[in-house]
């Protein structure tokens, strides 16, 4: 696929031009290709695509799996994730069903499909961590697409797969009988509620159901068997019997043995692509696309200042701190009040604020100025000689500049929110998780919030544990006008929920910067 592209693109410049990979089949050989609603993405994709499909392909999939990182990283459960996933995938990336749509349609579909996994491929391989992501995103959906396939086309997905699972004999699950029945009996019954398990009607209208029902069901069922280590989620959960180092799986736990020999395969191709990557470097078209979605998946990806860095180009200085304070997400906004009404701020609060403020463009030798100033100055203060005795190093390293001289990033919001709770005096951690529902409504007031439907949207979200979510509609509210006229203007606006502070400030600038001129960019 790639290797195609680089000599057909080598020295070429002009980005206007169509990617070219493989001369094209026609529709039915290409139809051919893609048999199966799900894949492994074995093969990689060979046909041509443009340059403008090639980066739409990957953004509308980079959405989703934002989403789904994001919908995890709050906790939600699996089936309320389903759900909600379930419908933007429709919206973005469908897969319909063999005969449901019209050949041209389905080709489409699978072909956005296949080649938008491979694009992300390239762009995430790059570091443990992104290939980690990219790795769990990938996965979940797969098993929601899994899901919604019939049961014919599970198993006629399943037998091309060539995947080497022992089948229990029947005299083996004869003598398992006990164990299997005690382990799966809540999950049978379900199943026969639900009508899942392929029973007959007269099960899903019972009351009750006693062990030999369950043993049917289970005798009925094809029982795979593997090292209980192919299926840690599994053994954890309690979900199978274990029995002399081995795991029974029956074959409506089907979908997480798949999940799991998916993401194995998935790891040691990333791992794989990764040494093909400096191939890429040729055509410099596709390099900054991919640099671009890759940096996209972690917000604000903080690369640190380097030791002796002392001024840098940023336009946040210790003087105009306050200036940038519209830009500031609740919880930065809190920190900030507390800093002014007691010149000072505890441990915690100076770290998530520090880190918050680095994250923004406030270098390390603008930070020192800005924290002796709301230190000392003001009824209350400390004296620079104690500033300089007990907070100076403390600041620096931050920034790498002393110890082990790491530089830190800024606390995301799943970090801030796994922080114990502030006690008294201190004002760190979540606003929408931490404070009283008087306090918080007096907070979104001084940033803007009007008292109308909208704030009390964000206080029922917040009560129902939706942090992210309520800062995100605080996000929409306050930058309604801006985020409006960019998109009059046909220019992007992200629709990922805010997932980090310095995202929020991010975005905020940014939409008003835009129509400023001042930035061109997205």
């Amino acid at each position: 696929m790639f290797k195609k592209a680089k000599r057909r693109t080598y020295g070429r410049r002009n980005a206007d031009e169509p990617v070219t990979f493989l001369s094209g089949p026609d529709d039915q050989t290409l139809l051919k290709e893609y048999p199966d609603t799900l894949s492994f993405y074995k093969l990689p994709p060979t046909t041509e695509i443009t340059l403008n499909e090639f980066e739409l392909y990957a953004i509308d999939r980079l959405k989703i799996l934002i989403e789904i990182g994001n919908l995890q990283s709050q906790g939600t459960k699996y089936t309320d994730l389903i759900k909600l996933m379930s419908e933007r995938v429709k919206l973005l990336m469908p897969l319909h069903s063999t005969n449901t749509l019209e050949p041209e349609l389905l080709l489409k579909e699978r072909r956005k499909d296949h080649y938008s996994h491979f694009i992300l491929r390239l762009a995430f391989c790059r570091n443990e961590e992104l290939r980690r992501k990219f790795v769990n995103a990938e996965t979940f959906l797969f098993k929601l697409r899994y899901s919604q396939l019939t049961k014919a086309e599970k198993q006629q997905f399943i037998s091309k797969l060539d995947l080497v699972w022992g089948e229990v004999p029947d005299e083996e699950k004869e003598s398992l009988k006990d164990k299997l029945i005690a382990t799966h009996y809540n999950d049978i019954v379900m199943g026969f509620k639900q009508g899942t398990l392929g029973a007959s009607s007269s099960y899903t209208q019972r009351s009750s159901y006693n062990e030999e029902d369950i043993w049917a069901c289970i005798k009925n069922e094809k029982l795979s068997k593997l090292p209980w280590s192919d299926v840690p989620d599994l053994v954890s959960t309690r979900k199978v019997v274990l029995f002399k180092g081995y795991a029974y799986v029956p074959e409506f736990l089907q979908m997480n043995l798949l999940a799991n020999e998916f993401s194995k395969f998935l790891e040691e191709q990333l791992l794989a692509t990764l040494k093909l990557l400096p191939g890429l470097d040729e055509d410099e078209r596709l390099v900054p696309i991919l640099d671009n979605i890759s940096k996209g998946y972690i917000s604000s990806e903080f690369t640190g200042f380097a030791e002796g860095d002392i001024e840098n180009d940023s336009e946040v200085h210790a003087s105009n701190v306050k200036q940038f304070e519209k830009y500031f997400p609740a919880c930065a906004h809190r920190l900030m009040d507390g800093l002014e009404d007691h010149h000072h701020l505890r441990y915690t609060g100076r770290q998530q604020f520090s880190l918050f403020l680095k994250g923004i463009g406030l270098g390390p030798n603008e930070a020192l100025k800005f924290w002796q100033m709301m230190f000392t100055n003001g009824p209350g203060g400390i004296t620079i000689e104690k500033f300089n005795k007990e907070y100076k190093y403390n600041i620096r390293h931050t920034y790498g500049l002393e110890g082990a001289r790491i530089s830190y990033k800024p606390w995301s919001c799943s970090l801030i929110l796994s922080k114990p709770k502030p006690n008294k005096q201190e004002y760190h951690g979540c606003p929408y998780r931490d404070l009283q529902t008087d306090n918080l409504t007096a907070l979104l007031k001084r940033m803007g919030m009007k008292d109308d439907g909208n704030l009390q949207k964000v206080i029922e979200l917040s009560d129902s544990k939706e942090y992210q979510t309520a800062c995100t509609k605080v996000f929409e509210v306050l930058n309604a006008e801006n985020i409006q006229a960019n998109m009059s203007k046909g220019l992007n606006v992200m629709e990922a929920q805010i997932s980090h502070p310095n995202d929020y400030f991010n975005r905020a600038l940014l939409y008003e910067n835009r129509l400023h001129g001042e930035s061109q960019a997205d």
